[in-house]
């Protein structure tokens, strides 16, 4: 989507007529800063002069707007009277100068690593370039702890040429970090302060960003020299004879025209048109270098010791209700993994929200707001109306407001989504997505949409350009300090019982490609692109390599974060067993509070079993018959007498099989499982962030082909029960602001009795081979709100710590996020604990995979 020329204007004049002051007028040809370069001359890294640049306004890479808060807050910025801000956005060859600059003057806390080279783009005057892809590699090189110990931050910065924020707060935070100035000199935690000190190696304690560095490496990645390079005067479009001209100034792709965010071997459905790993920059192709995917991997493979502990990719987009947009990854996360990244996201959201930097923004946004709610009234017709003769602000951004008269906006400056419910789509091969998939870097964060970054011809620095450019820096530093401060944390996660004791029932659908091998041929490979390319072997399913995934392992990789008195000295373990349905006699299920009944597990009470993977016949008098009503009879008394019954995606159908209801369960496909949800119900409690995706589909081998599977009741039916109430409908368009009324009902619950059955339609279906998956499938690949919502079923609450890492000369001691030894604590079969031994809070991490031999149905 392009931004209205409108609306850009919009923007200027509002800023203007704030509290900053104007920006200097630039070209994007010119020198970002002054007397480094002269004008209009061809631009190579050593005709530029960064110590001139750096005597200038005192720093190499200036700031990008003279903010007040630069001028005169006494920030540890520093600088020359008058102050002189960058005169453009930085250049290709611009930040290579000062990249070797900094380097020479700074080589005990920066390695620079070239781990790739770009396709190319083709000079006007020297034919096809190829420009080096670099990873800049930030810590203390004179500490006593060995880089394979340290707590490792990849920041991916830019991925896309025209979305210029991110690697323009990247230069800032090298010079910052290099120099110990700007944010490098702030207090830790940003006010909130470590309970306890950390000891520094190299003596003394933790205070500032920059101690940090003492047990911290900081990666600066820089994915996209092409589309960057485009904005240099040789690479410009002209008549030139050229093989691929730039198309612009700034180009979303590599020099191919190559979307490099597409490039990663994802888990589950991998679009078959995507060449994954066939770029140089991601995969190496046809050159002497790795390639940033393969290279980020290789640091994890050739030590033992080497974890990538946080990982981000920060990207820009046109317009968007929030300036920031905080985006969970998509593929299953234990509960740790998934706190690390919440908690993270939480942490700059709050920040950015609170930070008066962006007041400027908050004020617009409010006067605007003010606008439309005066005007719409007044104008017959409404919004249209008044669009037919002013300019507007493009729906959906924040401009627009948030009155309902004049569609979704909000006032707030970030907020936290998944991928799909803040930008509206998904696709494979995210870079996001495999920096925390377990097959990746394993690494928990999120991705960033910084908003209003490439405005008009994405170049234009004057006006509205320099003051986003100045907000877009500024963000930057927010996230490397939000990421620094939860690296020096231990994250430690449990989930409290308070005594409730709790079964489910397990899934025996099992999908894996072990089975797809005929007698006497060779075993079945993906096909298509995976067979094709050599680069992305090491991830491709066959013969040596197989895939099985379950969705009951959801409920197992919980087991053993569960506990009474979690965090105590009394702490146990809590109950929660798998029982299959065949075990829930009356006697055994009368020692359970809770019983959860997830997917196809519902097909256990069926006398033959029904066919798998969300796929349940007509419950018309036929397969009526196929019900095991002794089994369904049993788990309905139990909840008259009392019982909690958790249903979720096709084990809805229990309603119909008890004669709840009367063919009123079905199931709808979409593009997610998504629910509207009332954010009021009591269903919701502690459900924050933007909410209405529920699973992700491409994990699990949906994609975006629309055939996600959504479960619900008819409205008619649910609301003519007594004790009913309704928490969300049925809802699987890609959009947020879709409000699907009248569908069925997906989140609610209904007294039956002394007791309860509660239900969410869309959160567990079984992963499917439908579609293409080179790389396997995963489990399970649940949301945040969907997780916080499990939790208020249960009756669990999430029990939080976060004491500092422990630092020693010899590495970092800090809990692990994968469960790695089995749940102390085992029950008995009637759900009694024995023994003394908890998972809790602490620094074992518990339960190992589960291995499981059940049959597999073909998807």
């Amino acid at each position: 989507m392009r931004i209205q020329r409108g609306l850009a204007l919009l923007l200027v004049s509002l800023f203007i007529a704030s509290a900053l002051p104007a920006p200097a007028t630039a070209n994007p040809l010119i020198p970002y800063c002054p007397t480094t370069v002269a004008g209009g001359t061809t631009v190579t890294a050593d005709l530029v002069d960064p110590a001139t640049c750096e005597a200038v306004t005192g720093r190499v890479f200036p700031e990008g707007f003279a903010h007040p808060d630069y001028v005169n807050g006494p920030n540890g910025f520093t600088g020359v009277a008058p102050y002189l801000p960058a005169l453009d956005y930085v250049g290709f060859y611009e930040f290579q100068a000062g990249l070797d600059y900094l380097a020479a003057q700074y080589p005990d806390y920066i390695e620079v690593h070239q781990v790739a080279e770009s396709w190319g783009t083709t000079s006007a005057v020297g034919g096809k370039i190829n420009h080096p892809i670099y990873v800049l590699e930030i810590s203390n090189e004179n500490s006593p702890i060995p880089r394979d110990e340290k707590l490792n931050l990849l920041f991916m910065l830019s991925i896309h040429g025209n979305e210029k924020g991110g690697r323009e707060g990247g230069f800032r935070v090298l010079e910052d970090l290099l120099k110990n100035i700007g944010f490098a000199t702030e207090t830790v935690q940003n006010g909130a302060g470590l309970q306890q000190a950390i000891e520094k190696p190299t003596g003394g304690t933790v205070s500032t960003y920059h101690d940090y560095l003492d047990f911290m490496n900081v990666f600066l990645l820089f994915p996209n020299a092409d589309g960057w390079a485009c904005d240099e005067l040789e690479m410009a479009p002209s008549a030139q004879d050229q093989v691929l001209p730039c198309p612009g100034l700034f180009v979303r792709g590599n020099g191919q025209g190559t979307d490099l965010n597409r490039q990663t071997p994802t888990i589950g459905w991998q679009n078959p048109g995507r060449q994954v790993l066939g770029e140089p920059e991601a995969g190496g192709v046809g050159t002497d270098f790795p390639g940033f995917a393969n290279w980020l991997v290789d640091q994890r493979e050739q030590s033992d010791s080497f974890q990538w502990t946080y990982a981000i990719d920060i990207h820009g987009m046109l317009n968007h209700q929030n300036f920031g947009a905080i985006m969970l990854p998509a593929g299953s996360m234990t509960p740790q993994e998934m706190h690390r990244s919440l908690s993270l996201a939480e942490t700059l959201k709050e920040r950015w929200n609170a930070d008066s930097h962006f007041d400027a923004w908050r004020t617009l946004f409010q006067t605007e707001e003010a606008v439309w709610d005066n005007a719409a009234p007044a104008a017959e017709g409404g919004y249209n109306a008044i669009c037919a003769t002013v300019t507007c602000p493009v729906p959906g951004s924040a401009l627009f407001g948030s009155n309902p008269a004049h569609a979704a906006g909000s006032s707030q400056f970030a907020e936290y989504y998944t991928v799909i419910d803040a930008i509206g789509y998904t696709d494979s091969g995210f870079n996001g997505d495999f920096f925390a998939q377990t097959t990746g870097l394993n690494a928990p964060g999120y991705d960033i949409e910084l908003a209003y970054n490439h405005i008009t011809t994405s170049s234009q620095y004057e006006g509205a350009g320099a003051i986003f450019n100045d907000y877009h820096v500024h963000m930057v530093r927010h996230i490397v300090k939000s990421f620094m401060d939860a690296a020096a944390l231990d994250v430690q996660i449990s989930y409290e019982t308070a005594g409730l004791r709790t079964a489910y029932v397990p899934t025996q659908f099992v999908i894996t490609n072990l089975d797809d091998l005929v007698a006497g041929e060779p075993h079945p490979t993906p096909g298509g692109w995976a067979d094709q390319n050599p680069g992305d072997d090491q991830w491709d399913y066959g013969p040596d390599q197989p895939f099985q995934a379950r969705s009951t392992k959801y409920w197992d990789d919980i087991r053993p974060f569960v506990c009474e008195n979690c965090g105590t000295g009394n702490s146990v373990a809590g109950v929660f067993e798998p029982r299959n349905a065949a075990e829930l006699t009356p006697a055994n299920l009368a020692n359970f509070d809770n019983l959860v009944i997830s997917g196809s597990a519902i097909n256990q009470f069926f006398l033959n079993g029904a066919p798998a993977e969300n796929a349940l016949p007509t419950l018309d008098g036929e397969a009526l018959a196929d019900i095991d009503t002794a089994k369904v009879q049993a788990v309905l008394d139990w909840v008259n007498a009392g019982g909690n019954l958790i249903l979720t995606d096709a084990a809805l159908n229990f309603f119909d099989m008890a004669g709840i209801t009367s063919g009123a369960v079905e199931k709808e496909v979409g593009y997610m499982g998504g629910i509207r949800m009332d954010l009021g119900h009591e269903m919701l409690n502690k459900v924050r962030g933007g909410v209405k995706q529920t699973y992700e589909p491409t994990p699990l081998g949906y994609g975006t082909t629309g055939a996600s599977p959504n479960w619900g009741i008819d409205p008619a039916a649910f609301n003519a029960l007594d004790g009913s109430s309704v928490a969300g409908l049925v809802c699987p368009g890609s959009s947020l602001s879709q409000n699907c009324n009248g569908r069925n009902v997906a989140l609610g619950y209904v007294d039956i009795g002394e007791g309860r059955i509660q239900f969410m339609g869309a959160l567990l279906p079984d992963p499917t081979e439908e579609f293409y998956h080179p790389y396997g499938l995963d489990d399970y690949a649940t949301t945040y709100s969907a997780n916080q919502i499990v939790r208020n079923m249960l009756g669990w609450d999430e029990v939080f710590a976060s004491p500092p890492v422990t630092v020693s000369a010899n590495g970092i001691v800090q809990s692990a996020n994968e469960p790695t030894e089995a749940p102390g604590g085992a029950t008995s079969e009637d759900g009694e604990p024995e023994g003394e031994d908890s998972p809790g809070i602490g620094l074992i991490a518990l339960l190992a995979a589960l291995a499981v031999a059940f049959g597999r149905r073909r998807a």
